[in-house]
C-alpha cells in the first residue's frame, strides 16, 4: 500500500472516529439534560410550599424528561439497525422488513448488471466515450432486469430453482477462482492454504445441499425414508418455519439435486484434491497472459516506431 493510500485511510479513520464520537457526545448530552430536568421536577414537587398546580406541572415536566431520556438512551447503533435495509441485511429472511427483500435484490441485480456491462464495454473500448459507455450500461441493465419480478428473484434465491442454482453455483466459483488466481500469482503459502479451505467448505456445503434437495424431492414423491429424514433432520436443521426451507420444498427436484452433487464432487477433486495442480496451472496461465500482453505492447510500439520512421523519411524526401 503506497503513502497516498495510507494517508487516505488515515483521514477516513479520523473522520469515522469523529462521527462516532460526536454522535455519542450528543446522546450523552441529551441524556444529561433530560436527567437534570427529571431531578429538577422531582425536587420542585417536594418543596414545602408547593401548590397542587406546581406539583402537577413538575410531574408533567418530569414525565417528559423521563420519556426523552428513554428515547435518547438508545445508541446510534440501535437506530442504525432499525433502518429497513440494514435490518433486512442483518436478519435475512427472519427480518421484520422481509417484504422489501425483493426490491432490494432487484436493485442489487441492476447494479451488478450495469457494472458488468460497463466493464465489458470499457475493456473493448466501445464506444470510446466513457459517458456513452455508462449510458449504454444503464440502458442494458434496465432492459435486462425490467421483466424480472421480485417474487421470481426471491424464489430463486431462497430455493434451488434453475436461476437460483445457477447463481449459487456460478458466483461462488467465480469469486473463489479469482481469489485462487491472485494467490497463485503471489505464491503465498498461507493464501494457498486458505483458498483450499474455502474450496473445501464450498464443496461440502454444495454436497449437503444436493442431498437435502434430493431428500425433499423424494419426500414429495411419497418416500417414507425421505419423509423421516425431512422430519427429524432437515426440519430441525433449517427450521420448520424457514422461508428458505419452504422454497426448497416447493421447488425440489431430483435433477437439481444431482447437479449440485456432481458439481460438489468436481470442485472437491479439482480444487481440493488436485489443489496444487490447479494453483500451478492458474499461475502459468496468468504468466502466459501477461507475456502475451507484453508482446502485444512491444509489437504495437515497434509498429508505431516504423510508421514514424517512414513518415520522417518521406518528409525528408
Amino acid at each position: 500500500m503506497n503513502k497516498k493510500s495510507l494517508f487516505g485511510l488515515f483521514l477516513f479513520s479520523i473522520l469515522l472516529a469523529s462521527l462516532i464520537l460526536s454522535a455519542n457526545l450528543a446522546l450523552a448530552q441529551e441524556d444529561s439534560v433530560a436527567l437534570a430536568k427529571l431531578e429538577a421536577g422531582r425536587a420542585a414537587s417536594q418543596l414545602p410550599g408547593a401548590t397542587p398546580e406546581s406539583i402537577a406541572i413538575a410531574k408533567l415536566e418530569a414525565g417528559r424528561a423521563a420519556s426523552l431520556a428513554d428515547a435518547s438512551s438508545s445508541s446510534w447503533i440501535d437506530n442504525f439497525r432499525r433502518l429497513a435495509f440494514v435490518d433486512l441485511w442483518l436478519g435475512g429472511y427472519k427480518s421484520g422488513h422481509f417484504e422489501i427483500a425483493g426490491t432490494f435484490v432487484k436493485v442489487m441485480l441492476l447494479l451488478l448488471m450495469i457494472i458488468l456491462v460497463q466493464c465489458a464495454l470499457n475493456y473493448v473500448k466501445f464506444p470510446e466515450n466513457t459517458f456513452a459507455q455508462v449510458l449504454i450500461s444503464i440502458i442494458v441493465g434496465i432492459l435486462a432486469t425490467f421483466l424480472v419480478s421480485t417474487e421470481a428473484l426471491l424464489t430463486s434465491l431462497t430455493s434451488f430453482t434453475a436461476l437460483g442454482t445457477a447463481i449459487w453455483i456460478f458466483l461462488p466459483i467465480l469469486i473463489l477462482t479469482f481469489f485462487t488466481i491472485m494467490v497463485s500469482a503471489s505464491a503465498a503459502p498461507f493464501g494457498i492454504l486458505i483458498q483450499k479451505i474455502l474450496w473445501l467448505i464450498y464443496s461440502v456445503y454444495t454436497f449437503i445441499s444436493g442431498l437435502v434437495i434430493f431428500s425433499l424431492a423424494q419426500s414429495k414423491a411419497g418416500s417414507e425414508i425421505a419423509g423421516s429424514l425431512t422430519k427429524y433432520i432437515i426440519n430441525p436443521l433449517y427450521g420448520a418455519d424457514s422461508v428458505v426451507l419452504e422454497g426448497m420444498k416447493s421447488n425440489a427436484d431430483a435433477p437439481t439435486a444431482v447437479l449440485l452433487v456432481v458439481v460438489s464432487i468436481f470442485v472437491f477433486v479439482i480444487a481440493v484434491v488436485k489443489g496444487d495442480f490447479l494453483t500451478h496451472w492458474l499461475a502459468k496461465e496468468k504468466m502466459d497472459a501477461d507475456l502475451m500482453k507484453f508482446q502485444g505492447d512491444v509489437e504495437r510500439q515497434s509498429a508505431k516506431r516504423r510508421i514514424e520512421a517512414e513518415d520522417t523519411k518521406s518528409k525528408k524526401e
